[in-house]
């Protein structure tokens, strides 16, 4: 339950705050008003949208408009979107990265009181397992424990469901086998756009919904864990030595950040940011509080607070 509250961005973090980054899946729906309310109110400067749900390019246009109207700035490629606070809208540059398959986007942005800009990275995962062939295999798995503890139910029945059974096994297991393209490119892309800012001496921070989890322990999974897959963003994050937000602000605190009508859950969405960035961290949480009581998704943001300190150049360039 706890792990599900997170924590209301209110009170006295709301008062010290600064610079706020949070990771939102929008699963599909694109509320593009009460985001840019919840931001406002919550002083969010810069949301990494993962399925942002703008699907036409009639309907992009309308999307910059309406958040041009407030003052935000929307960046838009494929699956993933950055939106920027009006404070920050004027210093976003031109320089853009995509992926080719829509869930990767990087832009520059010159936050205030610095003289480098902030490489911003947004990711959206791609699960290792094909869901098709997880759910098959799943629903099967669920209909034999079903005949195996109704009575009356014939031996031949419950046999014809173990085969079905071991076949959809190893149709999952041949599918994890073969190489996904998409996921390896996007693990390919952030390395290239890691490797970029770092070479141009930039600060780095990457959010989004990467698909899988920190660890396998609690702190990280309510019900059955999934093992991490290859082409993991999360392990690029980590190879790229960046630090996790959350986890730097408390290491032992129990969270998620996506939820199903099952009652399991996952911590899938993740901020990350350079050691030098991470030093003035001050406060992460997932707020369960305010986006989601006005949004249709069974994500609820990440969000990472970050010191004045921010603002000022990497320790490289002081």
């Amino acid at each position: 339950e706890d792990a599900r509250n997170g924590s209301q961005l209110s009170g006295n973090q709301l008062k010290t705050t600064l610079r706020r980054f949070a990771a939102v899946n929008a699963a599909g729906s694109p509320q593009l008003l009460p985001l840019t309310s919840w931001m406002s109110r919550s002083k969010i400067a810069v949301a990494f949208i993962s399925d942002h749900g703008i699907r036409t390019p009639a309907h992009l246009e309308s999307a910059k408009a309406i958040v041009k109207e407030k003052g935000y700035k929307l960046v838009v490629h494929g699956k993933v979107a950055l939106l920027f606070c009006p404070d920050l809208a004027s210093g976003v540059s031109g320089q853009l990265l995509t992926d080719r398959h829509g869930r990767g986007l990087a832009v520059t942005v010159l936050m205030p009181g610095s003289t480098r800009p902030t490489m911003m990275t947004v990711v959206y995962g791609v699960p290792g397992t094909p869901a098709a062939a997880e759910e098959a295999l799943n629903e099967q798995v669920s209909m034999l424990f079903t005949l195996r503890a109704t009575p009356g139910v014939s031996a031949q029945a419950v046999a014809e469901a173990e085969q079905r059974m071991k076949d959809l096994t190893k149709a999952a297991e041949a599918s994890e086998t073969k190489s996904d393209p998409v996921r390896a490119h996007t693990a390919q892309f952030l390395r290239e756009v890691l490797a970029k800012a770092t070479k141009d001496g930039l600060r780095r921070v990457v959010a989004g919904d990467m698909q899988d989890t920190l660890t396998m322990d609690e702190k990280d999974c309510i019900g059955t864990p999934i093992d991490r897959r290859a082409h993991s963003l999360v392990t690029v994050c980590e190879e790229e030595h960046l630090v996790h937000v959350l986890r730097r602000h408390d290491c032992d605190k129990r969270y998620i950040t996506r939820v199903s009508p099952h009652g399991n859950g996952r911590a899938i969405d993740h901020i990350w940011t350079d050691v030098d960035t991470a030093d003035s961290i001050t406060f992460g949480t997932v707020d369960w509080h305010g986006l989601m009581l006005m949004f249709a998704s069974d994500h609820g943001p990440m969000v990472g607070e970050f010191a004045p300190q921010t603002q000022a150049m990497p320790s490289q360039f002081a």
